[in-house]
């Protein structure tokens, strides 16, 4: 035989919500072909050509998959001016970096959404010819947004129905896995409202049916209330972040999360401990737009339980 088995204390396979000690993975050619206990393999255990033993603290689990990440970007206060000042070599290099990071993580699967397409799409093409140690990538690639608008530094920047749909077909032809949409404002990029739609019903709608009739899935941004309700008229496939928000605040709008389940958008919340690592180094004291989160995360919990 010339599979590889794979043991260790305790096992995670998925399927139940408990672990089985001392579990085993065997891999054929590459691929999973089997998962169990040890002791079912009896006198099998031998004929591996090769085995690794994790040891009993330790536990094997299926990869992980990140729904929503930047490879390019870096997770401290600066990233907006890294971003803005790196060449193509560097946001590269920093694209590599997240990329391995992730995967000794056990990230095995990362959905990149929103990076520039010659970043993105290369480090995608690395991973598959195995060049690259890397997660699966599927890619937006470049995102749209306004023009000035969130992330305006990794997207096409379009201003009508005819802007938006040649955004949405140079994507396809670029080679996007996906379309990613910004539909509203962000705390990364300055001088853009994460309270008010970029797109108009209109635009939004345009980009929406054009995805779809080239066979694209589509990704939003919104965070603002305004940008949750375009995002639904396009009929988008899924809706990144979901914050509700409001200049009150974090507002749950129960009859707006009716209308996302019945047009079956799935909502990708991106709800996360801190502000990157860097938050629980010492000596750190978060900016206003950092203590601004923290205060809202509570009620961002509150209205992720509500919606499932």
């Amino acid at each position: 035989m010339d599979d590889l088995l794979i043991k260790a204390g305790r096992l995670f396979d998925g399927r139940a919500d408990t672990t089985v000690a001392r579990g085993f993975v065997r891999v054929h050619a590459g691929r999973i072909a089997a998962v169990g206990r040890q002791a079912e393999l009896g006198t099998e255990q031998g004929r591996f050509a090769r085995v690794i033993d994790l040891g009993e603290d330790s536990t094997l689990l299926p990869g992980l998959i990140n729904m929503h990440v930047h490879m390019s970007c870096n997770p401290t206060d600066s990233m907006y001016a890294d971003i803005m000042a790196d060449s193509p070599e560097r946001l590269m290099l920093r694209a590599v970096t997240n990329l391995q990071e992730a995967l000794r993580a056990g990230v095995t699967t990362v959905r990149d959404c929103g990076t520039r397409n010659g970043v993105a799409f290369a480090c995608r093409q690395a991973a598959r010819e195995g060049l690259l140690d890397a997660p699966r990538i599927v890619a937006s690639g470049d995102g749209i947004t306004t023009t000035g608008g969130h992330c305006h530094f990794f997207c096409h920047e379009a201003d009508s129905v005819e802007e938006v749909l040649r955004a949405v077909r140079a994507q396809r032809k670029a080679g996007a896995d996906f379309i990613k949409l910004f539909a509203t404002g962000g705390r990364l990029t300055p001088d853009t409202n994460i309270l008010a739609a970029q797109f108009t019903e209109a635009e939004m709608r345009a980009a929406g049916e054009e995805a779809r009739r080239l066979g694209l899935r589509t990704a939003s941004h919104a965070l603002g209330t305004p940008g949750i309700e375009t995002s639904v008229a396009a009929r988008v496939t899924s809706i990144e972040h979901c914050a509700f928000l409001r200049p009150e605040g974090v507002r749950y709008d129960a009859a707006l999360a009716d209308r996302i389940a019945e047009a079956g958008i799935a909502v990708c919340p991106t709800i996360y401990q801190g502000i990157g690592k860097y938050a629980a180094s010492s000596g750190f004291i978060p900016t206003p737009a950092q203590r601004a989160f923290f205060e809202s995360r509570a009620r961002r919990y509150e209205t992720v339980q509500a919606t499932w």
